[in-house]
């Protein structure tokens, strides 16, 4: 895994696992070449919350991932999953 990709997920955990009781953890998934994406960020959240609470939260966590990559100015070359098992 790329250096890069440590540090954006060590970002992550700190800015979006430690402020949102709803996201109890964060990992970090390298895709294969051929798809057009290059990682995943799956996070593991509350299994209690409403679908409509999950929106609003995948809402805001989609936010400050973006956020986070334009701090290293870096391609949005990601896609966020979101489970609650």
């Amino acid at each position: 895994m790329s250096n890069i990709y440590k540090t954006v997920l060590k970002k992550i955990c700190e800015e979006i696992v430690d402020r949102y009781s709803n996201v109890l953890d964060c990992r970090i998934h390298i895709l294969p070449v051929n798809l057009d994406k290059n990682v995943e960020y799956i996070f593991k959240v509350n299994p209690d919350l409403t679908d409509d609470e999950l929106l609003v939260l995948r809402s805001e966590v989609d936010y400050d991932v973006f956020r986070i990559y334009d701090k290293f100015n870096l391609e949005y070359d990601f896609v966020n999953v979101y489970s609650k098992y």
